[in-house]
């Protein structure tokens, strides 16, 4: 029989961390999909400080950007506009963080189970 306390678990734990990931590039996004009308340039900080942003996310949520550009490849994203496609990368984000969250507490937990069986 299936233990879907771990399922459980593992499912909250997934939603929030696909949840930080979304939350955590919706504002490269507005950045780089909308640019600041030309003599008003708004920036937060310098390049460096840009790329240092993107190297931490990347290194951060490493498995949820991986299966998004996958998913990303099968819909043709350049016809959509720009709030759909920021809608709905972080409606797969949270969809992956979740399956993936699911999948590895459940995967902790068949091993336990396997390792530490009495009888």
């Amino acid at each position: 029989m299936i233990d879907w306390q771990n399922w459980k678990i593992g499912a909250k734990i997934g939603f929030v961390y696909g949840l930080a990931c979304a939350l955590y590039f919706i504002p490269g996004y507005f950045s780089q999909l909308f640019p600041p009308p030309p003599g008003q340039p708004i920036m937060m900080c310098d390049d460096t400080c840009t790329s240092s942003y993107k190297y931490l996310g990347f290194l951060v949520f490493f498995p949820l950007l991986i299966l998004s550009v996958f998913f990303w490849s099968l819909i043709d994203y350049q016809t959509l506009p720009v709030y759909q496609v920021i809608l709905l990368n972080s409606i797969i984000d949270i969809l992956i963080g979740t399956a993936l969250g699911a999948a590895f507490c459940h995967f902790c937990g068949w091993i336990d189970r396997k390792n530490f069986k009495i009888g």
